[in-house]
């Protein structure tokens, strides 16, 4: 009875763990992998478009991640998609298009989604969204301002 106890337990901790350790593909041209849970954190290495990664821990919209190569590290949910992202010789990325479009793409919205919601939202005003979507911010001005301000990212735990 005690061979089977453990037969159970062991077999639902790997369940457990087998259940979490999935593989997703990046769904963005790049993005890049970080020593924390925050785009503060520094970065180790660029992911680039269909690359399969396994997601061995999560922590509110941010993977720890671990690539073929076994290199481990944080990325966020919108560069990952639980689809197999293929890219087929001969396919070239589109460089005009954000990798902000291609993670939006990934989900199902573009541009013709996003005309359709205005036909039939005539009543917002969009143009500050519009406004807001065309800020680009350096990111060494951006470090600038978040060390001016004492903003540090939490400290999150190795994977």
């Amino acid at each position: 009875m005690k061979i089977s106890f453990n037969i159970i337990v062991l077999s639902l901790l790997f369940s457990a763990s087998a259940s979490y350790a999935e593989k997703m593909s990046i769904q963005v041209k790049q993005s890049y992998v970080r020593t924390k849970p925050s785009y503060l954190g520094r970065i180790l290495y660029p992911v680039g478009y269909a690359e399969r990664i396994e997601v061995v821990k999560e922590r509110g919209n941010w993977f720890g991640i671990k690539r073929t190569d076994n290199k481990l590290g944080w990325l966020h949910e919108s560069a990952l998609t639980m689809k197999e992202v293929q890219l087929r010789v001969g396919d070239e990325l589109t460089s005009n298009l954000s990798g902000r479009e291609i993670a939006l793409a990934g989900k199902g919205f573009n541009s013709d989604i996003e005309f359709e919601y205005k036909a039939f939202h005539k009543d917002i005003d969009f143009k500050w969204v519009d406004y807001m979507e065309s800020i680009s911010i350096r990111r060494t001005a951006m470090r600038r301002f978040l060390t001016a301000g004492k903003v540090e990212p939490f400290d999150g735990d190795g994977i």
